[in-house]
C-alpha cells in the first residue's frame, strides 16, 4: 500500500486507528446525509451542538457581570481610563495611538507604546457602534471568554473526538485562575490572551504534518496577536506552544520538521513594529524599577502547594489561587495514563508536562530559574503561570473523555454531561460573586457595590453612566496615569506636575498670539518674540516630538524639572508647530515587520506540499 496523506499506515498506532475510524464513520454519515438531500450532515450538526454548548456555558458563567455599573476588579479603573483615552484618540483620527495627552494632569504618557494595544482595538468595536464604556468592556470580556473556548475546541477536535474537545473548551473557560482574571483582577489584556495559544499550537502542528499554508498563517497570525494582546503571556506561553506543536507532531528532528516548528518566529517578527520600540526604549521610562520592584518583586508572590491544591484557605493578595478540584482530578487521570504504558500517548504526556510546569513555576522551588532568566522578573507574579495550568488541565480533560469514548462510546454523553455539571458546580462561587463600581445620582458617590445594590439604583434611575463621569477632561483633572504606579512616566521627569498647566504654550521672551490644537497630538501657535528664547509645550518630552518654526524642522529638547517639550525660537513673529510622531525605533520595528511578512510569503511560496511520513503524530 502506498503512503497515505498521513504517511505509511504501518506507523499509525491503535489510538490513531480509533481516531481514523471515527472520521471514516463521520464521512460515511455525511455522504449518506447528502445523498438524502439533508442540508446539514450529522457531523456538522454535532459541530453546531458542541459550539452551542460552549457558547451557552460562556454566557452562563459571564451572566453575573451584567448588572448595572462597571464590573469591578483590581485593574478595572485603569482599564476604563485607558479605554476612554484610546477611544478619544481613535475618534480624533489617530488610528494607532502612541501618545496619550491626558494622563498626568494633561502632560501625557507613552502608555500604548509599551502596553500591548490589541485588546483596546477590540473594545473599540462596540464603542464605535454606540455601546457605553461599561457595557463595551463587559461585552468584550464575554466574547473573549467564548472565543477562547472555541479556539480550544478547534485545537482539540483536530486531534481527538468532538466531545473531548467540548469538555476541554469548558475546562479552559472555567479554570479558577481565569475566573480570578475576570471577576477579581479585571485583567482585560491577560484575559484576552487566552484565545491565541490553542491557535498557535493547532496551526503549527497542522503545518508540520501537512504543510498547509493556511495552517502556517494561522500559527503566525496568532503568535503576532498574542504579543500584541499581552506581552507577559507571550513570554510565558509562546515557548510552550512551540514545544507542544513539535511534540504532538511526532518529536522528529528532520530539518524540515524543525523549520516548520519554529514558523511562529515569523509572527514574532510581524509584531516587531510594537515590541521592538517597547523593548529598546525601556530605559526611557521608569518601567524596570516600577514594574519589578517593591510590591511587584516576584520574590513576594510565590504560592504554596497547599494553596494551589485548595487545601489552604490563606490567599495571596486576597485571591483564592488554586488549580480547582475538577481540573486537578483530570490532571491526576492524565498522569495515570502517562504511568500506564498501554494508555500513554504523546497528548497525555505533554498535557501533564504543561500542567506540572505551570505548577512548578508558581512554587518557591523555581526561584533559581526566576533569578537566572532576566526577563522573567517582568512577569511579576509567579502565579501567572497558572495560565499554563489552565491550558494543561484542559488538555488533560480532553484525554480523559477521549479515552472513555474510545472504550465505551455509548456512555460518553452521560459522562460528559456529569463532568460538565461537576465542573460548573465546583467553580460556582467564582463566577457568581461579581462586584461593581457604580455612581449614585442621589449621593454623588462612586463606590463598589453588589449586584443587588446596582440593580436597585438602576431601577430607580439614579445610576450615572460612566460615559458622563470619565472623559479625557476628567482624566486630566483626576491625575490619572493609566497604571497603578509610574510605569511609563518618562525617565527625565524629576518633578511630577501636581495640577493642570495654566497655559498649554508658554514663552518667557515674547507673547502667544494664538494657540490651537489641530490634531490629537499636534499643536499650532503664533508667537511674537521680543528676543530669541524658548517656547514650551506643556507636555512631557519624549523621543518622537518634533517642532517646526515657519514649517522648518528644528531641534526639540526637554526643559524644567518636569521635562516638558521646548524649542528655541528667534526674535520676531513666527508660526510654531509641535507634533508627536512616535518613537524613532518604530521605523526599525516596522522594517522588521515588513521583512517578516516578505519572508513568510517567500517561504510559503516555496513550501513542500507533501507531508513528511516521519512527522506522523501518534496521539
Amino acid at each position: 500500500m502506498g503512503p497515505t496523506p498521513f504517511g505509511n499506515l504501518t506507523h499509525i498506532n491503535l489510538h490513531m486507528i480509533e481516531l481514523s475510524s471515527e472520521h471514516v464513520v463521520d464521512l460515511q454519515r455525511e455522504g449518506i446525509s447528502r445523498s438524502r438531500g439533508d442540508r446539514l450532515s450529522p457531523t456538522r450538526r454535532l459541530l453546531a451542538l458542541n459550539w452551542l454548548i460552549i457558547i451557552a456555558v460562556g454566557i452562563f458563567i459571564t451572566s453575573a457581570m451584567w448588572s448595572p455599573g462597571l464590573l469591578w476588579g483590581d485593574s478595572a479603573w485603569f482599564d476604563l481610563t485607558r479605554v476612554v483615552e484610546f477611544n478619544a484618540a481613535i475618534r480624533s483620527g489617530d488610528l494607532f495611538p502612541v501618545w496619550s495627552p491626558d494622563f498626568y494632569h494633561g502632560y501625557g504618557s507613552p502608555l500604548f507604546q509599551f502596553y500591548s494595544p490589541l485588546v483596546y482595538f477590540l473594545v473599540e468595536v462596540p464603542l464605535l457602534a454606540g455601546v457605553d464604556f461599561a457595557s463595551a468592556l463587559k461585552l468584550t470580556l464575554t466574547i473573549l471568554l467564548i472565543g477562547s473556548g472555541l479556539t480550544m475546541y478547534q485545537f482539540v477536535s483536530a486531534n481527538m473526538s468532538r466531545w473531548a474537545a467540548t469538555f476541554a473548551a469548558i475546562l479552559y473557560m472555567i479554570a479558577p485562575y481565569r475566573m480570578i482574571d475576570l471577576y477579581s483582577r479585571h485583567a482585560l489584556a491577560e484575559h484576552a490572551a487566552f484565545i491565541w495559544p490553542p491557535l498557535i499550537v493547532l496551526g503549527t502542528q497542522r503545518f508540520i504534518i501537512k504543510g498547509e499554508p493556511a495552517a502556517a498563517l494561522t500559527s503566525v497570525i496568532a503568535t503576532a496577536c498574542l504579543i500584541l494582546t499581552h506581552n507577559i503571556t507571550a513570554l510565558i506561553a509562546l515557548p510552550v506552544c512551540v514545544f507542544t506543536s513539535w511534540w504532538l507532531s511526532g518529536c522528529r528532528t528532520r530539518t524540515q520538521v524543525i523549520l516548520r516548528t519554529f514558523y511562529p518566529v515569523f509572527g514574532v517578527g510581524i509584531a516587531a513594529f510594537f515590541w521592538w520600540p517597547a523593548f529598546s526604549a525601556r530605559c526611557l521610562v521608569r518601567a524596570k524599577e516600577s514594574l519589578t520592584g517593591d510590591y511587584f518583586d516576584f520574590h513576594r508572590h510565590f504560592v504554596g502547594p497547599l494553596q494551589l491544591l485548595g487545601l489552604n484557605q490563606l490567599t495571596t493578595d486576597q485571591m483564592p489561587l488554586r488549580i480547582g478540584w475538577v481540573h486537578l482530578g483530570v490532571a491526576i487521570v492524565a498522569l495515570a495514563f502517562v504511568l500506564n504504558r498501554n494508555w500513554r500517548t504523546p497528548w497525555s504526556v505533554v498535557a501533564v508536562l504543561i500542567t506540572a510546569g505551570g505548577f512548578f513555576m508558581c512554587e518557591q522551588i523555581s526561584r533559581p530559574l526566576w533569578e537566572i532568566a532576566p526577563l522573567l522578573s517582568y512577569v511579576q507574579f509567579p502565579w501567572r503561570f497558572l495560565t499554563l495550568v489552565a491550558l494543561g488541565t484542559a488538555m488533560c480533560g480532553a484525554a480523559a473523555i477521549h479515552r472513555i469514548e474510545s472504550l465505551k462510546p455509548a456512555i460518553v454523553l452521560p459522562v460528559f454531561l456529569a463532568a460538565l455539571l461537576l465542573a460548573l458546580g465546583a467553580c460556582f462561587s467564582s463566577y457568581t460573586a461579581a462586584e461593581f463600581l457604580a455612581a449614585d445620582r442621589s449621593t454623588g458617590l462612586i463606590k463598589p457595590m453588589t449586584s443587588d445594590q446596582t440593580n436597585a439604583i438602576g431601577m430607580s434611575h439614579r445610576l450615572i453612566q460612566f460615559d458622563q463621569l470619565v472623559t479625557p477632561e476628567t482624566i486630566r483633572l483626576g491625575d490619572e496615569h493609566g497604571t497603578s504606579k509610574d510605569d511609563f512616566l518618562p525617565a527625565d521627569v524629576q518633578e511630577k506636575p501636581t495640577a493642570l498647566p495654566a497655559n498649554l504654550i508658554v514663552t518667557e521672551s515674547g507673547a502667544v498670539r494664538r494657540c490651537q490644537r489641530i490634531a490629537f497630538n499636534k499643536y499650532r501657535v503664533t508667537v511674537n518674540m521680543r528676543e530669541s528664547g524658548s517656547v514650551r509645550l506643556e507636555q512631557f518630552w519624549f523621543p518622537g516630538w518634533n517642532a517646526y518654526i515657519d514649517d522648518r524642522n528644528v531641534a526639540v529638547k526637554s526643559c524644567t524639572n518636569s521635562a516638558v517639550v521646548c524649542c528655541e525660537v528667534p526674535a520676531g513673529n513666527h508660526d510654531v508647530k509641535f507634533k508627536y510622531n512616535g518613537l524613532p525605533e518604530h521605523r526599525a520595528g516596522a522594517l522588521v515587520s515588513l521583512a517578516s511578512i516578505f519572508g513568510l510569503i517567500v517561504t510559503l511560496g516555496f513550501r513542500t506540499t507533501r507531508p513528511s511520513p516521519e512527522a506522523e503524530p501518534k496521539l
